[in-house]
């Protein structure tokens, strides 16, 4: 009988093909494959029993697996990989007493339960550069107490959030991409989410949500940042003031599918403002109503009324 054949995909940024191996040190209820450099463990039954500590290895991924424990004579066992996936973790037994830790470079965690999550064995993000959550059900907050020195990339999608503690990416300093999309967030996108400056994050994605205001002072807070998507929220308008700090850095500004906003509030970009190459909600033009004073976008003299239409992608 021909051995299995795995084609496997990580982050949806590449795939590569491995043949089961046998290997004695492949933890009890995964097949594994590759060799002592690319050595990858695939769970995908109901118990997983781990044999010995591993100091490095490419890829472990569980899929719905429901306990995960270690052999009674071995101590604290130290798993350290590459890549963590974690798919349908749900139901999961109550832990024993000994001890499995986790060191990831990049986890992925996908229609689970972050409570169960946890019941598998305690994961140290310290060393972890990309974490990357979907359809996480009991993710209604976020909020972190540590450092995550190393994480680069910070992606939740589909999870019922709805609000984010003071102070949350503070924990973040060299966060590069931030994005939170179709999550319940609502209300004001916050300078107090961040509390110092995010100097390196350069993209931040929060669209499908239900912000409705934008804080004066937020951007101030992310001087680096070159793609700013709020497309489909409840925004209602913006403001020069509050665009200024990173106006001359954005390279793409995502505005489509905000029904209540008001074009006129924001076009004098067009005509007044160098603007991004991608800049997705309106197409501005001059009308033939008469010249009125307004101080938007800090320009006091008489200008001209603006028209918008929406792009037809």
């Amino acid at each position: 009988m021909q051995p299995t054949t795995y084609l496997t995909c990580l982050f949806t940024a590449f795939c590569y093909r491995g043949i089961q191996q046998k290997d004695n040190l492949c933890p009890i209820g995964c097949d594994c494959i590759g060799g002592k450099t690319d050595r990858s463990f695939y769970c995908h039954s109901t118990s997983v029993i781990f044999l010995t500590t591993l100091n490095h290895f490419r890829t472990l991924q569980l899929i719905d697996v429901r306990s995960i424990s270690k052999l009674p004579s071995k101590a604290t066992l130290l798993l350290n990989c590459d890549y963590l996936m974690i798919d349908k973790a749900g139901n999961v037994k109550q832990p024993k007493p000994e001890h499995i830790n986790v060191f990831p470079s990049f986890v992925t965690i996908t229609n689970s339960d972050l409570k169960n999550v946890e019941k598998y064995f305690r994961i140290d993000y310290s060393l972890t550069r990309e974490i990357h959550f979907e359809n996480i059900s009991d993710l209604e907050e976020i909020w972190l107490t540590q450092k995550f020195e190393n994480l680069i990339s910070l992606t939740v999608l589909n999870s019922p959030i709805e609000s984010i503690t003071f102070g949350t990416f503070y924990w973040l300093p060299n966060l590069e991409s931030l994005v939170l999309r179709h999550t319940k967030i609502n209300g004001t996108l916050s300078s107090e989410w961040f509390r110092r400056k995010m100097i390196n994050l350069k993209y931040l994605d929060l669209s499908y949500n239900k912000l409705t205001t934008i804080d004066k002072y937020v951007f101030t807070k992310l001087p680096s940042l070159k793609i700013l998507k709020l497309n489909n929220n409840l925004l209602t308008g913006i403001n020069w003031e509050t665009m200024k700090p990173i106006w001359h850095n954005l390279q793409e500004f995502w505005l489509t599918g905000n029904v209540n906003l008001k074009c006129d509030y924001f076009c004098w970009i067009f005509d007044h403002f160098p603007h991004p190459s991608v800049f997705d909600s309106t197409d501005c033009s001059f009308s033939i109503i008469p010249p009125k004073e307004t101080n938007f976008f800090n320009f006091t003299s008489n200008t001209h009324n603006l028209k918008c239409k929406q792009l037809i992608v």
